[in-house]
């Protein structure tokens, strides 16, 4: 799978859902995946394969057309911050090497001079509007700029993103399809989509969090794109479509968190909000303290194996492929939830996940969500650490029953080699 894949794979199957909304404006997969066809298929024959393509702006729509279109005809998008200091945004795309140059004239002009003076002249375009790009007519629809679709590769660049610059100069970090898609596709497993969910994207797109409109895209769900992040227009745009999810920096949500506007937002359709590196940190400290109990299991599976019966060892060579995790499950789990529950308590004081999410939830109950629930986190950590570790027994009980080489003692040779 490459960029551009996702687009027609929604385009196919789900034509008339809204890929993205800004301002007043809203386009549905079939017209996303035109414009993003149009807008390949002009780059493509402005520059050759492999050139850097360079855009310059402020949030806006063609900005995220570009994220998949750029790469889907061969060629290697640079999102330099336009924050910066024209000097510095120069500097990056000397350090691409960038052959065109797309934005508005305010952003495009001071930088160019600057690469002027150094003897670098690349080519510049304003920014084309998606209603003039479903006005074009690409060769090779649905499948791409004809020529270049057979020669992309999973592991070609598809962007670069160059850091912050704010703890020295702004350093390139080279993307690939693979690389692209993979970061989406795991954004989707850790926060799902559902079926009637809408996307709220605050940030630059700049940023490398616009992967995460390429996993909303792979979902078929909509993105309701942010012309700049602040209270009233965040709350707006999720009143008007509808926003059930969105992602915030820590920084983002404290703004939020200030701002009169908030304390007067009734509970609406919003339903999930990313919180940055902070839950991640979150996150990792609760998985330690699920796994500082799980080697209390040995000693209750020990007594299990004890107590087994003659019918209970002729399930385990004749039953399915996870009998014997059944069997121990059924015979352990209450009495391991009772045992763990301390364990966990104690662990999850230890690496401060009690305080962390005391913390968070703090924070996030401020949030006119359209619904809270209770949570009991002791409760969920300890249940996670005894579905972690039947899921384990349970995969490597599989091998054995498979694969020969799982096989590492001659008692489960001689048993499971017949």
């Amino acid at each position: 799978m490459l960029l551009g894949d996702e687009l027609d794979a929604a385009a196919r199957h789900a034509p008339r859902t809204m890929a993205l909304a800004f301002g007043e404006r809203s386009w549905t997969f079939a017209e996303w995946n035109r414009a993003s066809l149009a807008l390949a298929a002009r780059v493509s024959a402005e520059v050759a394969p492999g050139a850097r393509v360079a855009v310059l702006a402020h949030n806006h729509p063609t900005v995220a057309l570009a994220l998949s279109a750029v790469p889907r005809a061969r060629r290697v998008l640079s999102l330099p911050n336009q924050r910066l200091h024209p000097a510095e945004i120069a500097d990056v795309l000397a350090d691409v090497d960038a052959a065109l140059v797309i934005g508005p004239d305010n952003l495009v002009d001071p930088v160019v001079d600057h690469l002027s003076e150094r003897g670098s002249t690349p080519l510049r375009w304003r920014l084309p509007q998606i209603d003039e790009l479903l006005d074009d007519h690409p060769a090779g629809l649905p499948g791409g700029p004809a020529g270049d679709e057979a020669t992309r590769r999973p592991h070609d660049p598809a962007w670069i993103i160059h850091t912050s610059g704010t703890t020295g100069t702004p350093k390139g970090v080279v993307l690939t399809h693979a690389s692209l898609l993979a970061g989406a596709t795991t954004a989707l497993f850790g926060r799902p989509v559902g079926a009637t969910d809408t996307y709220l994207y605050p940030f630059p797109l700049c940023h490398v969090s616009a992967h995460n409109v390429l996993a909303l895209h792979l979902a078929r769900r909509p993105v309701v794109l942010a012309e700049r992040f602040e209270a009233g227009l965040f709350w707006d745009l999720t009143r008007r479509f509808g926003a059930t999810m969105a992602s915030l920096a820590p920084t983002m949500l404290a703004m939020l968190l200030d701002d009169p506007a908030t304390a007067s937002v009734p509970a609406g359709t919003l339903r999930a909000v990313g919180y940055g590196s902070r839950l991640e940190h979150f996150l990792l400290s609760m998985t330690r303290a699920a796994a500082r109990s799980t080697p209390l299991a040995k000693e209750f599976f020990c007594v299990a194996i004890k107590a087994r019966s003659f019918d209970d060892a002729r399930k385990f060579l004749g039953g399915n492929e996870a009998a014997a995790t059944d069997y121990f499950k059924g015979k352990t789990a209450a009495r391991l939830t009772a045992a763990f529950q301390p364990i966990v308590d104690k662990a999850m004081n230890e690496v401060e996940v009690t305080r962390q999410y005391k913390e968070l939830i703090g924070r996030f109950q401020a949030i006119p969500f359209d619904k809270t629930e209770s949570f009991d986190l002791h409760h969920y950590v300890t249940e996670k650490s005894l579905g972690w570790l039947f899921d384990g027994l349970g995969q490597e009980e599989k091998k054995i029953r498979t694969n020969p080489a799982a096989r590492v003692t001659d008692l489960l040779k001689e048993v499971f080699g017949k």
